[in-house]
This record gives C-alpha cells, structure tokens and sequence, in this order.
C-alpha cells in the first residue's frame, strides 16, 4: 500500500515567499545594474529546480521500496534512524542526528490533508529492529 500526498511551501510559510521573491528580483536588478545579464540568468537557473519544489509544492509518497519527498529518495534498508517532529519525519542513513540528513535523507512534511498515523504504520511496519526513533 503506497499512500501520496503534495505539500506546498508557498501555502504553509507565505512570509518565507515574499523574502524569496524579493531576493530573486535583486539578484535580477544587481545583474543588470552590473551589465552581466548572463549573471541574474544563470543564478535563476541554479536555483530552478529548488524554486521549481517551493512553488509547485513536493510530491511525497510512502511505498513498499522507500519513501520519496521532492526529488529525494530512499529505501527502507538503508534508513538508519528516525526522528519524528510536530509536522513532519526525517528518514536518515545515520545512526544519529547529522547535518547531512537535509541532504542524504528524506524528510516528509504532513499538512491538515494527510493522515499521519497511517504514513506512521507504513513506516513501522518496513524498517528493520536495529532503527533508532528519535525525538517526540
């Protein structure tokens, strides 16, 4: 059983969309300002496929062969702890909390629409006994 679901950042912290919105339009200014249009250009298209998840919202899914946030993936036998917040859960290949985990994990964030003891279960239920649950 594979339960998906879509969060979208812009709805959940509109303050952080005004910031960056304002910051995209100054990178834009200071390029042109500079006369390195190819600067501003190049800056939006780094950051493409982060604005691109901000603004369309991240698709997660929990299934049978791991669990996907955005363009995140990772299975089960690679998930070595867990640590349950509030709105959300960090899957991580680390035993313990690491600074790596916002780049080598998977963290999947629930809203209002998703039923998060059900995500829970399936978590539970694929993770082997040697995984540590961290946090509340």
């Amino acid at each position: 059983m594979a339960i998906q679901w879509k969060v979208r950042t812009t709805e959940v912290t509109p303050q952080r969309t005004t910031v960056i919105i304002a910051v995209i339009l100054v990178c834009t200014f200071v390029g042109f300002l500079l006369r390195i249009p190819l600067l501003a250009f190049l800056a939006l298209g780094f950051f493409s496929p982060i604005l691109f998840e901000y603004f369309a919202g991240k698709k997660c899914e929990v299934s049978e062969a791991g669990a996907t946030a955005g363009f995140s993936t990772i299975t089960w036998d690679k998930v070595k702890s867990v640590k349950v917040e509030e709105n959300a859960v960090q899957l991580s290949p680390f035993e313990s909390e690491s600074k790596l985990d916002a780049t080598r994990g998977v963290r999947l964030v629930f809203d209002e629409t998703v039923e998060r003891e059900q995500v829970m279960e399936i978590i539970r239920t694929h993770l082997g006994k040697d995984v540590r649950f961290l946090g509340g």
